[in-house]
């Protein structure tokens, strides 16, 4: 795994859509360029498309979504049960060690920068509420991959 697997968004701009993917980028873009007129972005951090492929790989998923979408309807009305199927064969993932702890170190980092210790990774491991995979919607985004 190279070593930036995660990203911290002022880092990254339109330039990295292909690293990153088109959200992300888009965040860093804004944060980037918009602070100097006074817009505040909310900072984080992404996760990159190599990484997003090493966990696929990793977890050995990618047969199991080539199968899920091969499900896919003429008419395209079955995206929402295609969607479900897809998030829970995701959030059954686990990252890879290494990954993880470059995820953890980078959500402890976030914590400090916000000043919101309360939602550390160690809170949510003390919890049992585990970081392998987020869980919430809220932790979705914060820990959201690049697509």
């Amino acid at each position: 795994m190279d070593k930036d697997s995660v990203v911290w968004l002022e880092d990254v701009g339109i330039k990295d859509v292909a690293h990153v993917g088109g959200k992300n980028a888009s965040l860093g873009e804004m944060i980037r360029s918009l602070a100097s007129d006074g817009v505040r972005v909310p900072g984080g951090f992404a996760l990159t498309a190599a990484a997003y492929r090493k966990f696929i790989t990793e977890n050995n998923m990618a047969p199991r979504l080539e199968q899920i979408l091969a499900t896919q309807d003429s008419a395209g009305t079955n995206w929402r049960s295609i969607g479900t199927q897809v998030r829970e064969l995701i959030l059954g993932g686990e990252f890879p060690l290494e990954m993880s702890t470059q995820i953890r170190s980078f959500y402890r980092e976030l914590a400090a920068r916000t000043g919101d210790n309360a939602r550390s990774v160690d809170a949510y491991e003390a919890s049992g509420r585990a970081c392998s995979v987020a869980k919430s919607d809220r932790d979705m985004t914060v820990l959201s991959g690049a697509k």
